[in-house]
């Protein structure tokens, strides 16, 4: 199982990951998180949302949620 402090946040960053097709995390996400960050969590920012696990996301998203972007949409 995997747990979240919130399951928004995980859904945010889930759609978002796939909203747009072939696009890679660094792509799909760069609104929400940096590469640089991606890369800290040790996830590697040139694969596609249908590559990584749950567990990666749950990591992307708790990181985005404790460190919000600047500018939100």
């Amino acid at each position: 199982p995997v747990i979240v402090d919130s399951v928004k946040m995980l859904n945010t960053v889930v759609t978002t990951a796939f909203s747009q097709r072939r696009k890679t995390l660094r792509n799909s996400l760069k609104k929400l998180i940096t590469e640089t960050d991606i890369i800290a969590l040790d996830i590697n920012p040139t694969l596609r949302a249908e590559t990584i696990s749950l567990q990666d996301f749950a990591k992307l998203s708790q990181y985005i949620k404790q460190h919000p972007p600047e500018e939100t949409l």
